[in-house]
């Protein structure tokens, strides 16, 4: 199987194979998360053989050009969801996905923007070139800055600090 990143104990990597299944599996992976964009192939097929290796297969595209509040709540509810963890969460290189987690992070910890950049990062992946996410992150902090050193994200059902 490719490279798996982790950030806040959540496994993200590109497409697994079929091997890449079976590892998942074999450690235990409740769920399996794909963000990838509608136009991109083997969905019905990656969901058949998911359910092959006893995974649950969740689908939440998440655009490449446009992020939106509904496609962010809907990766935290699912990603989050404490009875299907363990996830494991898989696109096409994960960057995507990766930069989510480490926005949910750091928001909820009440951290700044550049921590978010910064986690990325350090969870090995540079989120830089992604521009519809970090888009949406920019304008949900210059937004939502005084709720997030509240910890808003932290008070969202699903959340556990970490």
């Amino acid at each position: 199987m490719n490279r798996i990143m982790t950030c806040e104990g959540i496994g993200i990597s590109g497409v697994p194979d079929d091997e890449g299944l079976r590892e998942l599996a074999a450690k235990g992976v409740k769920t399996l998360v794909d963000t990838r964009e509608g136009a991109e192939p083997g969905g019905a097929d990656m969901m058949a053989k998911a359910a092959e290796h006893g995974l649950d297969y969740v689908r939440i595209p998440i655009s490449k050009k446009r992020l939106d509040k509904e496609q962010i709540e809907r990766f935290r509810r699912t990603v989050l969801d404490a009875d299907r963890a363990p996830v494991h969460i898989f696109s096409t290189g994960g960057k995507r996905p990766m930069g989510i987690l480490c926005f949910l992070a750091c928001a909820g910890r009440g951290e700044s923007i550049f921590e978010v950049f910064r986690k990325a990062k350090s969870c090995g992946c540079s989120i830089d070139k992604e521009y519809a996410l970090k888009n949406y992150i920019f304008d949900f902090y210059r937004a939502n800055w005084p709720e997030i050193q509240l910890n808003y994200y932290s008070r969202q059902p699903g959340f556990t600090r970490g």
